[in-house]
């Protein structure tokens, strides 16, 4: 007995809203192996565009007959397709799709790595090779001398004053820091600087002590750093406000942290510890670094590690309006197109163009893909 299946019992009467698409959905991607052996399938994650735009070649015949040359015959000379979607989550699984890649994870196992030699260079960072290291300390190489430096303007007021601070004495301190002037008043007569008063302090963000009036002979701060205030030979010596610094470095040569290296924990992530151009650091010089490594797998991309990355699309519909269809397609290969933004002003996304490849074999009645309104 032949049966004729009604379609016409499933369609919607048309013309009719219900008819128009607004489309959304999940879309799940299977990559296989170079064998051809499915994979597990992953959810893509947000996909703001999917389209499958087919591309119909056709040969055509004009006739020959008579001088109009009329179109005789046409034919389908090619079939093909091609699925095209944008990707919005950054995931390994979805880098690897678009770079050509593979995911792969990185272990570390964690240890206590004491006195490392590097080369310190003042401007550029030091890198080691571990992730997320904590209690970072540098020190010289060879155990150094404790030393003063000179006075040095921090900050200035206007026209800076014309009086020479100079440094002195025996830092007897045990950390590499620096020691703030700030004058609070300034001298009434040129040349004659008894009259003025400063405040002193170790770190820039300590609390100064009570003013201390000039005496224009060596005055002692504190653990052996002393200070002499010398009139300038025109204009005014000194001005209320202005800052001077003096950088001291401890005998051993411990650095300090926030000084002579930086501790930043976004590039801690990659074992780098920048050393700025204000580093008490010798430019070139050997330095011992110790620090803790964490245990820790991390997941990496591992670019262009692959010559074709062929799988199967699942599109499940959940359109805003319109008819929810079901898309299997059987088989596509992957070509990443268009740039992934690492950094920019908008929200991340990359494009992955699908190839749609026929599996007559498998599927003789729907070699690329089928679409179920269920």
């Amino acid at each position: 007995m032949n049966f004729k299946f009604d379609l016409q019992r499933f369609a919607q009467n048309t013309p009719s809203a219900k008819n128009l698409l607004l489309g959304a959905g999940k879309n799940y991607f299977r990559r296989w192996d170079y064998a051809g052996n499915p994979l597990l399938r992953r959810h893509l994650g947000n996909v703001p565009k999917f389209n499958l735009t087919p591309n119909i070649e056709k040969i055509q015949k004009y006739s020959s007959m008579d001088g109009a040359r009329e179109l005789y015959a046409e034919a389908v000379k090619s079939m093909a397709y091609k699925a095209t979607l944008e990707i919005n989550e950054i995931t390994p699984y979805n880098l690897a799709l678009s770079l050509y890649g593979e995911e792969g994870v990185e272990e570390q196992i964690a240890k206590t790595v004491a006195n490392e030699v590097y080369t310190a260079n003042l401007g550029s960072p030091i890198s080691v090779p571990y992730r997320n290291i904590t209690n970072v300390a540098i020190a010289a190489v060879a155990s150094v001398p404790a030393a003063i430096g000179a006075v040095t303007s921090y900050a200035a007021i206007g026209t800076p004053g014309t009086a020479k601070l100079i440094s002195g004495g025996s830092y007897i301190g045990t950390t590499n820091d620096a020691y703030y002037i700030k004058i609070t008043k300034a001298n009434a007569a040129s040349g004659t600087i008894t009259d003025a008063e400063f405040t002193w302090q170790k770190g820039i963000a300590a609390i100064p002590g009570a003013a201390v009036k000039a005496t224009g002979t060596v005055q002692t701060l504190d653990e052996g750093v002393t200070v002499m205030f010398a009139p300038g030979k025109s204009g005014q010596d000194l001005i209320a406000g202005e800052i001077y610094e003096i950088k001291v470095t401890a005998a051993g040569g411990s650095y300090v942290a926030g000084t002579d290296f930086i501790l930043d924990k976004s590039q801690l992530r990659a074992g780098i510890i920048p050393i700025p151009d204000t580093s008490g650091i010798p430019d070139g010089s050997k330095v011992r670094i110790s620090y803790n490594v964490p245990d820790g797998k991390y997941p990496k991309v591992m670019g262009g590690a692959v010559r074709a990355i062929e799988g199967d699309l699942l599109f499940i519909g959940d359109p805003s309006m319109g008819r929810a269809y079901t898309v299997e397609i059987w088989h596509v290969s992957i070509t990443p197109s268009g740039d992934i933004g690492l950094i920019g002003d908008d929200w991340g996304s990359f494009t992955l163009e699908m190839t749609v490849l026929a599996d007559r074999i498998n599927h003789p009645d729907e070699p690329f893909f089928k679409m179920v309104n269920a």
